[in-house]
């Protein structure tokens, strides 16, 4: 059983402006910095980079042993997750991690999940079919916090928004429809998991319905 616990008022304002000020830093930071950062370059920061050049470091000895094809030097452009309707199986590898190097939050640990297809024709390549970005928390308002940063920094860089609840579960939505070279479009969810260790989770997914 999934449900959302709700916070006051009081709180949600006092969370909303520390998550502005902490987004604020990051984009004086990415100005003083010459990055010129959008909906792509954020995802991929958020995915370690795995799809471009060089992927974090702190992530390349787990690409290199079980997603072989984004260890190598020319790596997929970025937002391009394939598949194929050959014959395959299909496997998930977790990247877990309790520090993230572009993203920071008083979570317990994160998870990085890459859905894998492997085909039985040794000359088709395997392909990765989708990729899920977790946060876990046991504090539920570390995880409002998180959710509200997420919020702050898709908001400037799209063109399209949308906020619902589902379930007992917040979600946002957001798309660039002005960039469709890399990935345009993000989905991330805050939820309650009674039974999980982890009491609240954050999923982030690079699709949705806008």
């Amino acid at each position: 059983m999934r449900e959302m616990f709700i916070l006051s008022k009081k709180n949600r304002v006092m969370f909303r402006k520390f998550s502005l000020a902490c987004f604020f830093l990051l984009v004086m930071f990415n100005r003083s910095t010459g990055q010129d950062m959008n909906m792509d370059a954020y995802i991929n920061q958020l995915l370690f980079n795995v799809f471009k050049e060089r992927a974090d470091t702190s992530i390349t000895g787990f690409l290199k042993r079980y997603i072989p094809a984004l260890s190598q030097k020319k790596k997929t452009t970025g937002g391009q997750i394939m598949g194929n309707t050959l014959h395959y199986r299909d496997e998930i590898h977790s990247f877990i991690f309790t520090q993230h190097p572009f993203f920071h939050g008083n979570y317990k640990q994160g998870k990085l999940e890459f859905f894998y297809r492997k085909f039985t024709d040794p000359k088709q390549l395997p392909a990765i079919t989708d990729v899920q970005l977790w946060f876990d928390f046991d504090n539920q308002a570390e995880a409002e916090i998180v959710f509200s940063r997420l919020v702050d920094m898709f908001i400037l860089v799209s063109t399209h928004k949308k906020f619902s609840s589902a379930n007992g579960a917040q979600k946002a939505e957001f798309m660039n429809a002005t960039d469709t070279t890399g990935f345009n479009k993000v989905r991330f969810r805050l939820t309650t998991d009674h039974v999980a260790q982890y009491r609240y989770k954050i999923l982030l997914e690079t699709t949705n319905d806008l």
